[in-house]
């Protein structure tokens, strides 16, 4: 049963959002850890791992601009939201793991808190008009994503009838 690369997007933007933000997070995580353990040693390997952080963040933009139903501010701000505290968790993280300690993680924590807030008022408007650039020019790759009115998007319990509603007793 072969499924194209669409049914699995279309799959993942039905799903909740967290599945889409924390599949990100675990390849941005896998790539910085390769690439801080290796990068002086293995050039190549932070090459491929720049490769691999961009096909995630190419999959996290097609999925949440074409296939989530949110409207456009909505999917700028999750999509702002994954990439800005991803990176901001996995260096936490990384340092945690590199010093031994969670106090240097709390430390690194307390002392980001400010420029993670601005590094989000700074990426949410350009998600924002990314992900509105990305539905616009959709029709050319000859998508149409979901937010749009005549979007046949299936639902996970479409086509099921509905069951009547369980109704108790309470005149005991």
């Amino acid at each position: 049963m072969a499924t194209s690369l669409g049914d699995r997007f279309a799959a993942l933007g039905r799903r909740s959002p967290l599945v889409l933000s924390s599949c990100y997070a675990v390849v941005i995580f896998i790539t910085a850890a390769l690439s801080a353990e290796l990068k002086e040693r293995a050039p190549i390997v932070a090459a491929l791992t720049i490769v691999l952080w961009l096909i995630a963040g190419l999959g996290l933009v097609i999925v949440s601009a074409w296939y989530r139903e949110e409207d456009t501010v909505a999917v700028g701000i999750l999509v702002a939201l994954t990439v800005v505290v991803s990176g901001f968790a996995s260096r936490i993280v990384l340092d945690m793991i590199q010093h031994r300690s969670v106090g240097s993680g709390i430390l690194l924590f307390m002392s980001s808190l400010i420029p993670l807030l601005l590094s989000l008022l700074l990426v949410a408007p350009l998600s924002i008009a990314f992900v509105w650039g990305a539905r616009q020019i959709a029709p050319g790759f000859g998508v149409t994503p979901a937010s749009e009115p005549g979007a046949k998007v299936r639902r996970p319990n479409e086509g099921q009838t509905a069951r009547a509603p369980v109704t108790r007793d309470r005149t005991r």
